[in-house]
């Protein structure tokens, strides 16, 4: 490793890096052969043998580098170290694999039950289409910011796990929740409040108005999963998420043969509000057996729950001027979510330090990639490594 922190020898870029480190273990050198301790500016001109890995992309990520320190022991003075953090992906792309043929027999099944529920072959595309062409796009939109979020965790609850910081993990899985249902909460606000305007500003009409509201209720359960699937790949524990994922999955090819000929649009949406509502209480319980989970109900959930009402009044005033156009609707939800935030900060539900963690958490993250932290792909199992 040079002193800048990168890896001597190693090129890395977008899809991989063209040549691993050279790693040996410890017993291929002997005491007598250490004349002094490494500092991070000495080259190394003399490697044990070692066995190059091919250069190619491999199923892994440099997560986390960081210069450490060896307090010593009796087979090693103290000395420079580098703890190296690595994920490894494949049970990433297996459980992908297997979701994706599940999501497109599923997708493929829902049209033909709304036609067994009456509907005619182009009404019940069109039917199919509002929901998942129109109303589910809008839904998920602001849901980038918590997938940004997600991905950023992974490598600082991987790197804790690897130090086992339990105080660490605890407090920043607490946080973490706290902030993406907050999110989610006035997210969810909006969408409800706000159906009518946002349907006809970027659809031209009000066909996905209903199912925005009806699917509003559904975002805190939605944006709160990503987050904690995110936190529980940092734990290594994606075997996990992976599994809930196939279950959740498959429940839902069978809820759709089940529920849609039955109930058409009415069984789709209960079939949406049991799939996230089952995976979600699946990762959650899993999250909270691999570390404590210590969330503040007045804070998290009643005292945000009272801001969204009281931003919901607010909006209920301001709803009428929705039609008015792209920029007043623009300023109505600017205004709304400004009033939402107010009372957050009012109420004690966010802090100032709960603000710069946010931020924090991002910045670190653009930190990690400028040093050319970057994804590759090996054929293992995927877990958190650190070295």
């Amino acid at each position: 490793v040079d002193k800048d922190g990168n890896f001597a020898g190693a090129k890395p870029h977008a899809l991989g890096v063209k040549q691993f480190p050279r790693i040996f273990h410890k017993e291929d050198i002997t005491m007598s052969e250490i004349e002094r301790e490494l500092s991070w500016d000495d080259e190394i001109v003399k490697d044990s043998d070692f066995v190059l890995i091919p250069e190619g992309d491999y199923a892994f990520t440099v997560a986390a580098f960081e210069r450490g320190r060896h307090e010593g022991s009796d087979k090693l003075p103290p000395c420079n170290k580098a703890i190296v953090t690595l994920r490894i992906a494949l049970p990433d792309a297996a459980g992908s694999c297997a979701r994706s043929v599940l999501l497109t027999i599923e997708h493929l099944l829902i049209p033909v039950g709304f036609r067994k529920s009456g509907q005619s072959a182009g009404g019940a595309m069109t039917l199919y289409g509002v929901i998942h062409g129109m109303a589910l796009p809008v839904i998920l939109y602001p849901a980038a910011i918590m997938t940004a979020l997600a991905s950023m965790l992974v490598p600082e609850f991987a790197e804790c796990a690897a130090r086992s910081n339990r105080n660490r993990i605890d407090s920043m899985a607490a946080r973490a929740i706290k902030i993406t249902v907050l999110f989610s909460m006035g997210t969810a606000g909006i969408m409800f409040i706000f159906s009518e305007g946002l349907s006809q500003c970027i659809y031209g009409d009000g066909q996905c108005a209903e199912y925005l509201r009806v699917l509003a209720p559904l975002l805190p359960i939605m944006y709160t999963d990503t987050t904690v699937d995110g936190i529980l790949k940092g734990l290594d524990q994606q075997v996990y998420s992976m599994r809930y994922n196939i279950i959740d999955s498959a429940m839902c090819v069978v809820l759709v043969l089940i529920l849609i000929p039955k109930y058409s649009v009415k069984g789709y949406v209960a079939i949406l509000f049991i799939s996230e509502i089952v995976n979600f209480s699946l990762s959650i319980h899993r999250l909270s057996k691999v570390c404590t989970l210590e969330i503040n109900i007045m804070d998290s959930i009643i005292k945000p729950a009272v801001c969204v009402t009281a931003s919901f009044l607010a909006g209920l005033l301001l709803s009428s001027a929705q039609d008015s156009g792209k920029a007043a609707l623009t300023i109505i939800i600017t205004v709304n979510a400004a009033v939402y935030i107010l009372l957050l900060m009012l109420t004690g539900s966010i802090s100032a330090q709960d603000i710069i963690w946010f931020k924090n958490i991002f910045s670190r993250g653009s930190k990690s990639e400028k040093r050319g932290l970057c994804a590759a792909r090996i054929n293992d199992r995927q877990r958190s490594l650190s070295d």
